[in-house]
């Protein structure tokens, strides 16, 4: 979308919301060709991907992260991790919304489908994804009106209905 760049969202990402890597660096640690395999199968289920495209670059530059030696980042050598250097003053120029809002969304309709329990989608990013938080807890902290209007605002996808009904009733979070 344009509204930041990686080093601004990775910030973000560890200093406002404490995950224990930035977006891009663990698309980086992942490898950035098998996310673009999972966004295209995505994108054949119905389930939109607006991260294919720049992953697709990627890949055909054969920049595929840690594997071989550049990604976002550059790494010492391929297949040789090493922390990249993310400014922590980027993090004051992103609304930690707008990079939590989607999961939040997902995990909403995962929810209201009856698929999972919140506590399971709590546990699940924490142990998962290594989140320090529940993704609800953090959709509570940040205002469920604040997620509805950043998902507006990235113009992927309708917000889920349980998240419009909770700003419809006044149940913003904590």
């Amino acid at each position: 979308k344009g509204i930041a760049d990686y080093l601004t969202i990775d910030a973000v990402a560890k200093y406002k919301l404490g995950f224990p890597m930035g977006v891009f660096e663990l698309l980086d640690y992942t490898g950035i060709d098998v996310n673009y395999y999972v966004s295209k199968s995505l994108e054949e289920s119905g389930i939109k991907s607006p991260c294919s495209v720049l992953f697709e670059e990627k890949v055909k530059k054969n920049e595929l992260g840690v594997k071989s030696g550049k990604g976002f980042y550059s790494y010492p050598a391929p297949g040789k991790y090493s922390k990249p250097e993310i400014p922590k003053e980027l993090a004051d120029k992103l609304d930690p919304v707008l990079i939590i809002a989607l999961g939040v969304n997902e995990a909403s309709r995962l929810f209201r489908q009856g698929i999972v329990s919140k506590e399971d989608i709590d546990l699940g990013v924490k142990l998962g994804l290594g989140f320090p938080k529940g993704i609800f807890q953090y959709a509570d902290e940040l205002g469920i009106d604040n997620v509805v209007k950043a998902i507006n605002s990235l113009s992927v996808e309708e917000p889920d209905r349980l998240l419009l009904d909770m700003v419809n009733e006044g149940k913003l979070g904590v």
